[in-house]
């Protein structure tokens, strides 16, 4: 058939710009992703609230804000406090023994003892909750991230 013996060509205009646009990528869209990553965690900690985490002193809400790491295009938000994984995860049933002294008392307790036997604790799976709440904000972040990327790759190419 003709198909198969025409030619043709096709001028892409600048197509040397998009070319170098593309090349300088990844140096356009780190600056945008970093903001994007860093939003994230503040949209993170932003959720991490008396609503969405359990509440007795509020220890564990404030902890979140010391949990914070921003690096290179690394964004890292945990709780600090060190029971966190166990209102998380939960505990089975364990004994409970004194630290200090000889014996555990409290308010209310008849006579001091040497050890408690804990029944143990259900989950409290705050995280997703908190990631439930927050992955809205965190797309917007990412999608506003991509828009400005692209933008600016077209910008740098025509």
């Amino acid at each position: 058939s003709s198909l198969d013996t025409a030619s043709f060509s096709v001028e892409i205009p600048n197509i040397g710009k998009l070319q170098k646009a593309l090349e300088d990528s990844s140096k356009i869209a780190e600056p945008w992703l970093q903001k994007a990553i860093e939003a994230s965690v503040a949209e993170i900690q932003k959720n991490a609230t008396k609503g969405t985490v359990p509440w007795k002193t509020g220890y564990l809400v404030q902890s979140f804000g010391l949990g914070i790491l921003i690096g290179r295009l690394i964004g890292r938000i945990a709780p600090t406090a060190n029971y966190a994984i166990y209102v998380h995860e939960g505990t089975g049933p364990h004994e409970i023994r004194p630290k200090n002294g000889k014996a555990l008392f409290w308010p209310g307790a008849a006579h001091p003892v040497a050890k408690v036997n804990h029944p143990g604790t259900k989950p409290n799976r705050f995280i997703p909750r908190i990631l439930g709440k927050a992955t809205p904000g965190i797309n917007r972040h990412f999608e506003r991230a991509l828009e400005l990327i692209l933008g600016e790759i077209a910008r740098k190419s025509s």
